[in-house]
């Protein structure tokens, strides 16, 4: 059986840099080599029978840092020769001048692949989003407020178009991220400059009856 690596390549340098810095416990040491032509950095992370999977990016620029870190409250990457920002995370450049033909890609022939896993209630993995944030994690965070600050827009979105706009009014937010308390403050924020009047509410009956209600009014 062949067990040449399967290498495969992330969207860009920031997802590379979130992969080997943010979401690990100390950041992994990432590796400099040709492949198909170009210079990348590579990190091995999983198996798959047996056979080593690699994730990989294209780089233009090579130094002896991976840098990883967030201005202005966004994530940020770059390439450096010193560890000089304390506040950023640093994955070690290791520069192989020729692979070993063990540590080779694979032929396009292979047939190992990963398998898709649906899952029945995509809205059970907010719960550790929410746990994450408050363990530090920057990407929960980044995650959460991102969904605080959707969730606000809708919310003036909806009040524009039902002409309350700038008015006292009550807003029920339903949905299991809600009941994070990250997004909760966050929310309570953005809401604080968009919608400055409104007053968040628990629901008093499920989502299912207001869309059966709406439903029920546009028939008759």
């Amino acid at each position: 059986m062949d067990k040449r690596p399967k290498y495969i390549q992330v969207s860009s340098p920031l997802e590379f840099s979130r992969l080997v810095c943010a979401l690990e416990r100390i950041p992994r040491v990432s590796f400099l080599h040709d492949h198909e032509g170009k210079k990348v950095l590579s990190v091995q992370m999983d198996l798959l029978k047996e056979r080593p999977i690699v994730y990989y990016t294209p780089i233009e620029h090579t130094g002896h840092y991976l840098c990883y870190g967030f201005k202005a409250g966004n994530e940020e990457s770059s390439i450096v020769n010193s560890t000089s920002d304390s506040a950023c995370l640093y994955s070690p450049i290791v520069k192989i001048k020729t692979l070993p033909d063990t540590l080779k890609a694979e032929s396009n022939n292979g047939e190992t692949k990963y398998h898709p896993i649906e899952l029945e209630d995509l809205a059970s993995l907010a719960q550790y989003v929410d746990q994450a944030a408050e363990q530090g994690s920057p990407i929960a965070r980044i995650i959460l407020r991102g969904t605080a600050n959707q969730i606000s827009a809708n919310v003036s979105a909806v009040a524009t178009l039902l002409g309350f706009s700038g008015t006292n009014f009550k807003a029920a937010v339903v949905g299991s991220v809600i009941r994070s308390f990250t997004v909760k403050w966050h929310l309570k924020e953005r809401l604080t400059i968009e919608e400055p009047f409104v007053e968040v509410v628990e629901p008093m009956f499920p989502p299912e009856l207001g869309a059966l209600d709406i439903a029920i009014k546009d028939l008759y």
